[in-house]
């Protein structure tokens, strides 16, 4: 338990906030607590730099998600697409069909076009969550790489829970609430 005398009010919601939810974005974090743009970063930053948090940046620098410490860095990655809608239907639906899945099944499920298709799963090549299979007549098929990755992480529901629906669903009264999720 953290001891709630070292750190100021707004620190607290924050690092309960990211704790019980891996992977917020900073939007949702201001949206859920309603707090200002200086408050809410400069909170980040102490949490950070006294290692109460992880930040995880994306590869063009416009997404930072943060992270308990007790999140290991590999899984930064997977959480982020599994709170895309879209990503995480294609990386659920490869996970239960232990099969190659070919980009029409993928389509189908997902309900999207060609196009938006194909960019999530050349995202998830690109970051090598994926792999593409070649098969004959040049029909490309997808499965996970690493499916026990895919296990463990989604193991925790919390990492399964859009970025949307999370910034609509919770608020600060929840949080706080006494028979509510708990820092660890």
């Amino acid at each position: 338990m953290i001891e709630y005398d070292k750190i100021n009010n707004n620190r607290y919601a924050i690092l309960k906030i990211i704790i019980n939810f891996p992977g917020i974005r900073y939007n949702d974090l201001a949206r859920i607590t309603k707090f200002n743009n200086g408050v809410l970063t400069h909170s980040l930053k102490v949490l950070e730099k006294n290692n109460r948090i992880k930040v995880s940046r994306s590869s063009n620098g416009n997404t930072k998600r943060y992270f308990s410490p007790s999140v290991p860095n590999e899984d930064f990655q997977i959480i982020g697409y599994l709170k895309n809608n879209t990503s995480s239907k294609i990386i659920l639906f490869l996970h239960c069909n232990k099969d190659a899945i070919t980009f029409e099944e993928i389509k189908n499920y997902i309900q999207k076009s060609s196009s938006t298709t194909s960019w999530h799963l050349k995202k998830l090549l690109d970051d090598n969550i994926i792999a593409k299979l070649e098969g004959r007549k040049k029909n490309y098929s997808y499965a996970l790489k690493d499916p026990l990755l895919i296990d463990r992480v989604t193991k925790d529901p919390n990492n399964l829970c859009p970025d949307r629906v999370l910034s609509r669903s919770i608020s600060l009264v929840e949080i706080f609430s006494p028979n509510k999720l708990e820092v660890i």
